[in-house]
């Protein structure tokens, strides 16, 4: 089945009279309707897509193969097809393992036929490649999610004609407010009421007002993460209203430091070994500095780090702590990369501290509990001495007035009963050997509460040492797996290369703004550190050059933006003080077309979802009909390379999403001079003297009405 042509210069006979002018032997014109189109920043659109340029997703809901009938009826001259089924595939979820070769073959010689090109969306109901799950990265949540990424290369491999394999991105939760500052600029200053640390009063301060916020306190109150490397899992959650307690440490400007061999020289504090020290430097019972932070956590490090000097408070007869705010860590961490150049964020900081008194709390358990073990060691040591004496000597004492001698009372209970109760009388074999039980059963006590306080301060420590940023141990899992299921794209794509009309690659979408990759910057960074990872990958285990690896890397990873997922960002865009709501939607547009300018210039960007919402949800909108710059935004990816796009219908306008996007982008229907554009066709249908050429969709009264010159619609 041939799919409508537009482009063929086709007429016939009876339709001579309908054209307005004077028609030649050879070349036929209709009605003039001047039409000229604008993007929404106002310039000449130029970019006029058709219906080869522009594709449709199948219908997830329907059998994939009658999905692309529908599309080659609709005239379409691309499909993406869906899957919203994971594990096993039922009729009204199916999953790409849900078609058999045979299906496979008849959508591929389809495709061939009507010269289609394709894409893959793999499951809905999965997303993001870093194995997110609920208390952290779970490499079993990864490798279920690469399986189905799997499922869709594999059916994109054997029944499409190569192209974009999309799967929703969704690495990990993380603050709008809370991007980097070149992702998210300070527009501006706001004054707000903040409770004073010191006084407990209100008082009214300035903060900055970043380019997007999620929420109107989310500088104060959004919530962090950090994770164990070594496992993935999450260590602590941060709320940035939440409050931490640390002990106050002896500076070298204390006077107790020179107990510990800190000189005074000048204006200077010298340390034991004659390093010079500032002033709120701690130093450790060396008398050595000990840093405030180091990157990567040695066991010297750890050492020293609990060889601080607590501060005594002799009054109180307690140690001294502090109270840390998050703005308190925010300058801590600025002091760390002024002094040692390291990039720490304070929710690391916030989570060292607290892992740190975990430590503290163990190692004192295990001290308090151990405190008394040698001196009962000894008594065991002498116990044991004198009890083997008394079973040497005991049988040999036969005279029972002589053996009475040494019998011994023991109270069975304190001072006040001895009166009232008899003592047993005993052995000095059996008292001893009753001390002795004693005092095992004391060291047994320390033995386990003080192991296993050891053991929780170890535990400790070695969490302490493999803690990061949820960023820095995402992006790794994250990598790694877009990685393998490029090399996995790359492979089917090698062998089945004869019937790929272009290479398959692995294309993540950005989906929700409140996760990661995202935003364009994300997103470029994920495909760059993916890339990196394949490349390397495919020079240690496949012996590529790394000129090789770097080009298959390029080919088979790169990215899927959906504008309407990007024009979710809209709601939480600040405008500057004092500018008006018409200019702020101005200037959001004019970021959105520079950071999909970005994405292409940088050659990340592979792969465009067309569809619009109003800035709140990803409701599908036809394009056009929200307040997504849409024309914009093609004008330039085009004029960059960029010409593979789908446009995405919603819950009213399945039928009509196709052809409206044709008029919005000046799509013409075919080669008559001038040629014509879908956004005439409801023009042509009424007001006019000669009768319209051609019928589409509900204009068309029956199946049986035909044109004159009896060509059957679709």
């Amino acid at each position: 089945m041939n799919r409508m042509i537009f482009d063929n210069n086709y007429y016939h006979a009876l339709d001579r009279d309908s054209f307005a002018g004077t028609p030649s032997a050879d070349v036929m014109s209709e009605p003039v309707i001047e039409q000229e189109i604008k993007t929404e920043s106002g310039r000449a659109f130029t970019q006029k897509l058709g219906p080869t340029d522009l594709g449709k997703p199948g219908n997830p809901m329907q059998h994939q193969l009658q999905a692309l009938l529908a599309n080659i009826r609709e005239g379409v001259g691309k499909i993406e097809f869906n899957f919203p089924g994971a594990g096993k595939g039922t009729a009204q979820s199916p999953t790409p393992e849900s078609y058999n070769k045979r299906e496979r073959e008849e959508m591929r010689a389809l495709l061939d036929l009507n010269k289609m090109k394709t894409s893959v969306h793999a499951t809905f109901s999965k997303q993001g490649f870093s194995g997110l799950g609920e208390r952290g990265f779970n490499d079993a949540v990864r490798e279920d999610n690469l399986k189905e990424l799997r499922k869709a290369i594999d059916f994109a491999a054997e029944a499409t004609k190569g192209g974009a394999i999309v799967f929703h991105t969704g690495e990990w939760n993380r603050p709008i407010y809370e991007l980097d500052e070149k992702l998210n600029p300070v527009v501006g200053k706001r004054d707000v009421e903040e409770k004073d640390e010191k006084t407990g009063k209100m008082k009214t301060v300035k903060i900055d007002v970043r380019q997007f916020e999620g929420f109107p306190e989310e500088h104060k109150r959004a919530t962090l993460y950090v994770a164990d490397e070594r496992t993935g899992a999450f260590v602590d959650s941060i709320s940035k209203d939440q409050h931490l307690f640390e002990p106050q440490f002896i500076t070298a400007e204390d006077k107790e430091a020179e107990k510990y061999g800190i000189k005074k020289v000048g204006s200077k504090y010298m340390s034991k070994d004659d390093k010079e020290l500032k002033p709120e430097d701690w130093i450790d019972t060396e008398g050595r500095k000990v840093p405030k932070f180091q990157k990567e956590m040695d066991d010297e490090y750890v050492d020293r780090l609990f060889k601080r000097i607590p501060k005594f408070n002799k009054d109180g007869v307690n140690f001294e702590v502090k109270k840390l705010s998050w703005n308190k860590l925010v300058i801590r961490a600025e002091e760390i990369r002024e002094e040692t150049g390291d990039i720490v964020s304070p929710e690391l900081l916030f989570a060292r501290i607290h892992l740190e008194h975990r430590v503290l709390q163990a190692k004192g358990s295990s001290l308090f509990h151990a405190r008394n073990y040698q001196d009962y060691k000894e008594q065991r040591d002498k116990l044991k001495e004198a009890l083997d004496v008394w079973n040497d000597l005991e049988p040999k004492l036969k005279d029972k007035n002589e053996f009475w001698k040494y019998m011994i009372t023991q109270p069975k209970f304190g001072q006040a009963l001895q009166s009232l109760i008899p003592p047993d009388v005993v052995s000095p074999r059996d008292a001893i050997q009753k001390e002795l039980n004693d005092v095992d059963r004391n060291m047994r006590h320390i033995h386990e509460s003080s192991a296993s306080a050891d053991v929780q301060a170890q535990e400790a420590i070695e969490l302490l040492k493999n803690v990061k940023p949820v960023h820095e141990v995402g992006i790794k899992k994250s990598a790694d797996s877009i990685a393998r299921a490029a090399i996995f794209a790359m492979e089917k794509y090698n062998q089945n290369k004869k019937n790929l009309d272009e290479p398959l690659y692995i294309a993540p979408e950005n989906w929700h703004y409140t996760q990661f990759g995202s935003h364009p910057d994300e997103m470029i960074e994920l495909i760059n550190a993916s890339r990196k990872e394949m490349a390397a990958m495919l020079q240690k285990t496949y012996g590529y050059s790394e000129q090789e690896a770097k080009e298959r890397s390029q080919m088979h990873i790169k990215a899927t933006i959906d504008v309407g997922h990007l024009n979710m960002w809209r709601q939480h865009w600040q405008a500057t003080p004092g500018q008006k709501p018409e200019d702020r939607d101005k200037d959001f547009n004019k970021w959105m077309v520079r950071e999909m300018k970005k994405l292409a210039d940088k050659k990340v960007l592979g792969h465009i979802h067309l569809s619009d919402n109003l800035g709140f949800d990803d409701e599908h909108l036809t394009p056009g009909t929200g307040n997504v710059p849409i024309k914009d935004l093609v004008e330039d990816l085009v004029k960059a390379g960029i010409k593979d796009f789908i446009i995405e219908p919603g819950s009213f306008n399945a039928t009509t999403v196709v052809h409206d996007t044709f008029a919005l982008l000046g799509s013409p229907v075919y080669k008559l001079r001038p040629m014509p554009s879908f956004a005439g066709v409801h023009n042509r249908q009424f007001g006019y003297h000669n009768p319209a050429m051609y019928i589409v969709g509900a204009y068309s009264p029956s199946n049986e009405w035909i044109l004159w010159s009896e060509v059957p619609l679709e």
